[in-house]
Order: C-alpha cells, then structure tokens, then sequence
C-alpha cells in the first residue's frame, strides 16, 4: 500500500476557460427533468423563474475552467473550477493533470475552497 497522501492516481484531461454569469449554476437540467412531459415544464419554470431573477440584479462574470477527462474505468468525467473574477488567460484551452490522494484521517474540508 502506498503511504498516506501519496498520489494514487493521475490523470491528464484538458481545461476550457470561460466566463459565466454569477447566479447561473440553478439552471441545470437532470435526467429525471426529462423523465416525464410534466417534469420537464416543472424544470422549465424554474429555469425560467431563475432567469427572472437575474433580470433584477446586476449580473456578475466569474471566469471557470470546464475540466474534462477519462477515469480508470474509461467514463467520461466533467467538473468545472471557480477560478473567480481573475483577467482572462492567454489561453482558452489547457492540459489539465488531476490528482487522486486517498487520506484515511479525519480531514475538515471546505468543498467550495481551491488550492493552487
């Protein structure tokens, strides 16, 4: 067994920067919004009530990074990363290299916090 915090995987994917708008993050869709005729016009109200909403504040840009790669099983796998108000980058596409640690203390962790 490899020692603790040690990487026990690594994986290179790419990383597509771009800005979204502050608020967006309640207009998703999910395989069950589109189970059903009437649970996709549920999901469409609400995509719509959240529009409505940043029709009354002032829309604030964050800039993201769209991180995608292939796991060890071969999936497909997406997530994205706040990279916050920053100026853009040079580039619009980066290699992205993502690391897998498995850590068996209790670690307290922030999910919404990121290190560079």
């Amino acid at each position: 067994m490899q020692d603790e915090g040690q990487p026990i995987a690594i994986f290179t994917g790419t990383a597509k920067i771009g800005q979204v708008m502050g608020g967006i993050q309640s207009l998703t869709l999910t395989p069950q919004d589109l189970a059903s005729p009437t649970s996709f016009q549920m999901a469409l109200t609400r995509i719509m009530d959240s529009i409505a909403k940043l029709s009354t504040t002032e829309p604030k840009k964050k800039w993201v990074a769209d991180i995608r790669f292939t796991d060890g099983m071969g999936n497909q796998i997406s997530f994205a990363v706040d990279l916050g108000p920053m100026p853009p980058l040079e580039e619009k596409e980066y290699k992205a290299r993502i690391i897998v640690q498995l850590i068996t203390e209790d670690v307290e962790t922030n999910p919404g916090s990121k290190q560079i």
